[in-house]
Parts: C-alpha cells; structure tokens; sequence
C-alpha cells in the first residue's frame, strides 16, 4: 500500500490471498495519470504464480546441472552453426586445459585441440550430424596445453529449421580418461588370464559362494574329468566332488569366512587334496588351491582357483612307499649285520642282527660314530676306505677290519 500511495516505485511484486486461503504471485504496476484533469494513481495486477513455479524449477535445474558438471567432469557446450560461434561453460574450459581469453569460441579453434589422428574421425562425425544421418556422439582424444592427453565422450543433440538445415547443437563432453584406461587394463587382464587358463594343464575356475556353482571353468577341466566347461558349470559343488571330499571342502570354506575378520580383506589362500568324480564314474585325485575374492564393500563373493590332477604323484608316492617298505623288511631281515651311515660316519639305521653282533641296542648305535666298534688300529684304513665309497672313487671291494664287541 506505501508503494502505490507513495509513488517510489511503479513495478513490484507481492503476495495476495484469495477468498480460497490460497497464496498467489502478483506482479503490480503503480502509474500517476491524469483524469479528468487530476493526476490519479493507477494501479494494474498480473497473476504471476505459474511464472514463478517455473522460474523456481529453472533455477532447481540450473543448479543440478552446476552440481553434475563441476562434480563429474562434465562440461557443456553450445554451437551456433550459422554463426560459428561456440560458447562453452566453466568446465569445459576446465577439461580442456584452456584459459577463456585464449579461446575465440569457434569451431575451428576446437578442432585444434584435438589429438592429430583423431581429427579427420571427429570431424567426419560432426558434418554426419549436420547431415542429419546420426547425432554427434564420438570418443576422441585432446591434447591438453601442457602435453598431457586425455579421452572425451561427447553427446549433442542438433536443432534445425524449417528447411531441416542444422542451425544449431548442444552437448556434453565427459572426460572418461580414468574409465578407459581401467577398462583396457581390465581387458588385457582378463586376455591374459584367460590365455594362461587355455594353455596349461590345470584346470583354472572361478566359485560363486553364494549360488554354490562354478560360473568360470577353463577347457582343461575336459582332460581332467572327461565333462565340457559348459557341463561343468551346470553341476553344484556336491556332483563335482565325492561326499567325503564335498563335506571337506565346504568346511574349508565356512572356516575361511568365519575366521576372517570382517574389516580384513587380505588374500584368503588355501591348499587342499580333494576327490572329484569323471564323467565315467572312476575318481580322480587333485589338489586344490584358492583364494578368497572381495568386492567393493569387502564382502567374500568367489573363490578363484586351479586344480591339478596329483594321480600320478600318489601313484609315485605309493611306489615309494611299497619301495621303503621292501628295502625296511630286507634291512631288517637280512643274514648278516647292516648298517647306514652319514657323511660324518655316524650311524643312522642298524638292523636286528648287527645289534646282536656287537651287543649294542638300536638305541646305542644310532648317531653314534662307527669308531664304536671299529677296532683302533683299523680305524684311519676304514676311514680311507668308505669315504672313496661316498665319493665313487676306485678302491677294494669288500674291506676286511676287525671290531670291537661291548663286552671288549
């Protein structure tokens, strides 16, 4: 009311209530005019609400975008072709590495930015858009002022006239250097495990823990259990592996996640000598070893691993068993004193009869030195001669020496 009366100002805007209790916007006009030969004071309203709303959402809008861009390297850009005038926000200039007073705003000052083997590819991109065959959507490289090279992802939309002849575009580039890079070391990564994988003899696997199945296997996994990859990762764990084998197995893994500390996300390693089950029934022994893989979050989600067929090392291993075991029955059992000793002559196995012979127990002869029983004046001749035996060196065949029995 002052600002009508008074005359201060002749546009303001205010609030007003209507018979509903709703609020509404005004926008209000205060004139002095003359009437009828006074001056009068005239006053206009304008129901503004909508406009406002509007207003409020732009700014809303116009914040979120200022939010996005100088949070996620995102810059925008705005092209008007007829003009070739190409005006650019804050974070462009910020991604490209570029002061605003050394940038003329046209579209050739923008193609000299970018990465020399990337300017005809670019290029060709932008006249299809201006075409109208696609939109401008590329992935190029710029050369930054200081040398530095970086990988943009640009997105535009083009605005045409009535004659569909391209007036004007809008986009967005994004600086996805980082992504790129990350997603090309993933991929030579997963090349070279994957190579290695396919070229060697062990089967190399991946476990999920929580669907309890293999969601990885490599092809070796065929020699080993006569099933295909793709046979394999249909199976659960319980079909892989024998009950006994199964039951080890799953404890292993609930030890391995129990006993971890939860804020601890260090590699988890085992080895483990598992049985799994061939296609055609027969068992096949293996070991196992894995390790625990964590996500983001340090949860255990997988086990990765490689199992190698250990069937011929137990074949060996039982042939060495059956071997010592033969040799311990004919040490044992033989018609005449036997005895083993190491490179400092002392006595390391003697077998029943050598004990009875010189009236020693087993206890007494072992890491004792065979002057024990070597006669004195035949001991420096004994020496001689089995060190030439260690050696491989010529010398007599059999070594007669006299002995001393415990007694004397």
């Amino acid at each position: 009311i002052h600002h009508i009366t008074s005359g201060s100002r002749e546009r303001y805007e205010s609030e007003a209530i209507k018979t509903d209790g709703s609020i509404i916007q005004l926008e209000i006009y205060a004139k002095d005019i003359s009437f009828n030969g006074k001056v009068t004071r005239m006053v206009a309203c304008r129901d503004i609400t909508e406009r406002k709303k509007s207003e409020e959402i732009i700014r809303a809008n116009e914040q979120r975008i200022l939010l996005a861009t100088s949070t996620g390297n995102i810059g925008i850009w705005d092209w008007d072709i007829v003009y070739d005038n190409l005006h650019w926000d804050d974070s462009m200039y910020s991604l490209y590495g570029i002061q605003k007073d050394t940038f003329n705003g046209a579209y050739e000052a923008w193609i000299n930015t970018l990465y020399p083997e990337d300017k005809d590819f670019t290029d060709n991109e932008i006249q299809a858009a201006l075409r109208g065959e696609r939109e401008y959507a590329p992935e190029f490289r710029i050369v930054k002022p200081d040398g530095s090279i970086r990988i943009i992802k640009a997105s535009s939309h083009t605005f045409r006239n009535e004659n569909n002849k391209a007036i004007r575009m809008i986009g967005t580039n994004i600086d996805i250097t980082e992504r790129t890079l990350s997603e090309k070391a993933l991929k030579e990564s997963e090349a070279r495990y994957r190579f290695i994988s396919e070229n060697i003899d062990d089967s190399m696997w991946i476990f999920s823990i929580q669907d309890n199945k293999f969601t990885y296997i490599s092809a070796a996994v065929f020699s080993l259990r006569g099933f295909t990859p793709e046979e394999v990762l249909q199976q659960r764990l319980d079909e892989v592996l024998t009950p006994e084998s199964y039951q080890r197995a799953m404890l292993n893994i609930k030890n391995a996640l129990t006993e971890r500390v939860p804020v601890d996300t260090s590699n988890y390693y085992s080895v483990t000598l598992l049985d799994q089950v061939r296609k055609d029934g027969s068992i096949v022994s293996t070991e196992v070893s894995s390790s625990l893989v964590f996500n983001e979050k340090g949860e255990p989600i997988e086990l990765i691993g490689l199992t190698h067929d250990i069937t011929e090392r137990k074949r060996n291993e039982e042939a060495i068993r059956e071997s010592e075991e033969k040799f311990r029955i004919a040490f044992d059992d033989a018609p005449s004193g036997m005895s083993i000793i190491n490179d400092k002559l002392n006595y390391i196995a003697v077998n029943p009869l050598l004990c009875e012979m010189f009236g020693y127990s087993r206890e007494e002869f072992l890491n004792q030195n065979i002057k024990l029983i070597s006669h004195p004046d035949d001991q420096e001749r004994s020496n001689i001669w089995i060190s030439k035996k260690m050696k491989g060196e010529p010398c007599e065949a059999v070594l007669e020496k006299r002995y001393i029995h415990k007694d004397g």
